[in-house]
């Protein structure tokens, strides 16, 4: 399943911004990452942290709204069993697809919405 067919959807989405990762890749291939911004809304932080999805790439459940460790509050997206958890689901052609997804969705802007950067 991917999160853009996942009930959490319109309530992530206007929190999602794609970013430019230039440590990966250098200037002439960087990467992109999926970053969520932090809700100020506690009841809403609880409802993206809380749910939960199938791995595209292996179906097992998994939180899709992550903190990311060492850098307190930032949150991101990740379609796929953690790395600690299973290392090929994050490297696989289902997370390529996902990600790519979430990407060309968020380049449809809904009138009055923030977009980041997009390659």
């Amino acid at each position: 399943m991917s999160i853009l067919q996942h009930e959490i959807w319109p309530v992530l989405r206007p929190f999602v911004h794609i970013e430019i990762y230039g440590r990966d890749g250098g200037p002439q291939k960087p990467r992109w990452r999926i970053e969520v911004k932090r809700p100020q809304s506690g009841i809403v932080l609880r409802q993206l942290l809380g749910a939960r999805m199938p791995c595209v790439a292996c179906g097992v459940s998994i939180s899709p709204v992550r903190e990311r460790a060492g850098d307190w509050g930032a949150l991101y997206f990740a379609p796929t069993c953690p790395l600690e958890v299973r290392f090929g689901c994050a490297r696989g052609k289902a997370a390529r697809e996902e990600y790519r997804a979430v990407k060309a969705e968020m380049g449809r802007l809904v009138p009055g919405e923030i977009q980041g950067s997009l390659l």
